[in-house]
């Protein structure tokens, strides 16, 4: 029996394998990146907008207060140009578990004002 002898060139991976791994360790840690700053880009636009929400009832309200300390008569035009702004609501922030011990004779009614 004789081995036969390869060519060194024969036992490493070629460039376009190389190259393909490659790009995919790239995408999939850009990826991962993203996949972990996501939380904190979408509290920078909620504070963005909470922000921007406040500004503009901040000038509306100083509107309303120089209309209602201006003398009877006196006429006032406001012009107010606005951006669509919203603020994402946060849900499941508080959850409550009403819990007590009853006698039998005992009733308890929870009404949900909401």
């Amino acid at each position: 029996m004789r081995r036969q002898s390869t060519a060194k060139d024969d036992d490493a991976v070629s460039e376009i394998l190389g190259v393909i791994m490659m790009l995919a360790m790239v995408i999939t840690i850009m990826g991962g990146v993203w996949v972990f700053l996501n939380p904190y880009l979408v509290a920078f636009n909620d504070n963005t907008n909470w922000n921007s929400a406040s500004n503009i009832a901040d000038r509306v309200e100083d509107r309303f207060d120089v209309v209602g300390d201006s003398p009877n008569g006196t006429g006032t035009r406001q012009a107010l140009s606005l951006k669509s702004s919203s603020i994402n609501p946060a849900n499941l922030v508080e959850e409550w578990t009403i819990a007590s011990d009853l006698t039998p004779l005992e009733v308890v009614n929870v009404i949900e004002l909401n």
